[in-house]
């Protein structure tokens, strides 16, 4: 599908882009707000005193969130010291099982072969 589009004409755009000055196409007059009593300079300085007192306490809570952050940190980094300690404690200890099992199907072998050689020199003895 293709738009066509033409051009307005110079009276079509001036009327179309003015909106009608009728009181019904204006928004509603805004309701004046009255006026703000002064409260003086006790009423600014406590609310001053109040935000300084929010942000006292929020920076309180922050350096104690950091520090037990860092706390947590630490703790997480020395656990997993320990987990890699333990892993290749497990991995050595892996190694020296897996050579004396290997060893000692290799004494088994050479027993067998020590063995099968007894009897073969034996056999031989009496030709």
């Amino acid at each position: 599908m293709r738009w066509h589009f033409r051009k307005r004409s110079a009276s079509e755009s001036e009327s179309e882009s003015e909106p009608e000055r009728s009181a019904e196409s204006l928004p509603p007059p805004q309701p004046l707000l009255p006026k703000r009593v002064k409260m003086g300079e006790s009423g600014v300085g406590d609310v001053a005193k109040a935000i300084l007192g929010f942000t006292e306490a929020y920076e309180k809570a922050e350096t104690a969130k950091l520090k037990l952050m860092m706390e947590l940190e630490k703790e997480r980094m020395k656990f997993a010291k320990e987990m890699e300690l333990q892993r290749m404690q497990f991995l050595k200890t892996q190694m020296e099982i897996t050579r004396n099992n290997q060893e000692e199907e290799r004494s088994k072998r050479e027993g067998d072969d020590d063995d099968d050689r007894n009897v073969k020199n034996n056999g031989d003895v009496s030709s």
